[in-house]
């Protein structure tokens, strides 16, 4: 009878360690993070040119005090514009994501895609072509451009 007793004793026991030792896992799930919205909340700042070139020659002369300022709703703000200037950054407007695969492509509202590479809290580079007709002024302003940028 005592063996009977202690052996059902030693089974309560080892299942109640076994059921006590069987909790949730403490580590918090990680949070699914949408590539899009990490674009948006990275952007939304006041950027400022580190350096700018086009077909791979520096004018960043050219871009002198220039600001570029992305808001939390996918829209954009740039200032100090010149008249060739405003062709490639116009003052305001907005951009989407265009390819469900890749965040790192926005297209703003003129229909000009952008290239985000490169981005931390302070830097991106962003990465666009600027197509169109050739003659007069918009002719000097088609090419490559790649806007480097501090904020």
């Amino acid at each position: 009878m005592k063996l009977i007793k202690y052996t059902l004793l030693g089974f309560t026991l080892l299942g109640l360690l076994t059921f006590t030792s069987c909790g949730k896992d403490d580590t918090p799930p990680t949070p699914q993070v949408d590539p899009e919205q990490e674009i948006v909340d990275g952007l939304n700042k006041t950027w400022t040119i580190t350096s700018v070139t086009l077909d791979n020659v520096d004018v960043t002369g050219d871009w002198n005090g220039f600001t570029l300022t992305f808001n939390g709703t996918k829209g954009y703000t740039a200032t100090a514009l010149s008249a060739e200037s405003i062709l490639v950054w116009p003052a305001s407007g907005s951009y989407t994501f265009p390819n469900a695969t890749d965040a790192n492509l926005i297209l703003r509202n003129d229909d000009v895609q952008i290239a985000i590479s490169n981005m931390t809290d302070t830097t991106v580079t962003l990465s666009f072509t600027i197509l169109g007709r050739t003659g007069g002024r918009m002719e000097s302003l088609i090419g490559d451009w790649v806007f480097e940028m501090g904020s």
